[in-house]
């Protein structure tokens, strides 16, 4: 059985995660979440990268972007949200729809990162996605047009790309043109 470098990284982040839910750096933690981490990695094999997927490049100053970027937009949807709340009934501004946005040659690693980032939003969902050509099925709160919600969307998988994607995507994303995906509903 070979070791992926992936597979590494994400043991590391495993040790890591049982250290600090068992509250200090001791050598029974840091030997325990070995264990558990190890147990884990064999009992369920990350799956393997489909062959036109590339490694990820991570790129600080783009992920930094991203992070400060999204920290902004969720200021902003928890504003949004809170709004919607306090507002009355008669005058809400609430429209709740169901928008599918295909990512086609998204690598699927991406497409759940650009589907989490969407859930962690206040007013957003992502519902499922779908594998093939991945799409997303997004809740919003606020319906406005099909094309806002994908272009919102497809902004998250810009800015992802730029900042984790791999050369593959980053030319599957800058090939895109916005309005040739399917309707959604």
């Amino acid at each position: 059985m070979s070791v992926r470098p992936g597979s590494v990284i994400f043991a590391i982040w495993l040790v890591a995660v049982w250290v600090l839910l068992w509250g200090g750096l001791t050598l029974a933690n840091v030997v325990g979440g070995v264990l558990v981490a190890g147990i884990l990695l064999v009992l369920v094999p990350r799956p393997a990268a489909s062959p036109n997927e590339a490694s990820p490049i991570i790129r600080p100053l783009a992920t930094l972007s991203l992070v400060v970027w999204f920290s902004w937009k969720l200021v902003e949807a928890n504003v949004k949200v809170a709004i919607e709340v306090l507002r009355p009934e008669r005058s809400t501004r609430i429209r709740p729809a169901i928008v599918a946005v295909a990512l086609p040659g998204c690598p699927r690693g991406i497409a759940a990162a650009v589907g989490n980032t969407i859930t962690l939003t206040p007013g957003t969902l992502t519902l499922d996605i779908h594998p093939e050509v991945p799409t997303l099925y997004i809740h919003v709160l606020q319906y406005s047009t099909i094309e806002e919600i994908r272009a919102d969307v497809y902004e998250i998988e810009r800015r992802t790309v730029a900042a984790v994607g791999s050369t593959v995507a980053r030319a599957a994303v800058a090939g895109r043109v916005p309005g040739n995906q399917a309707e959604g509903s």
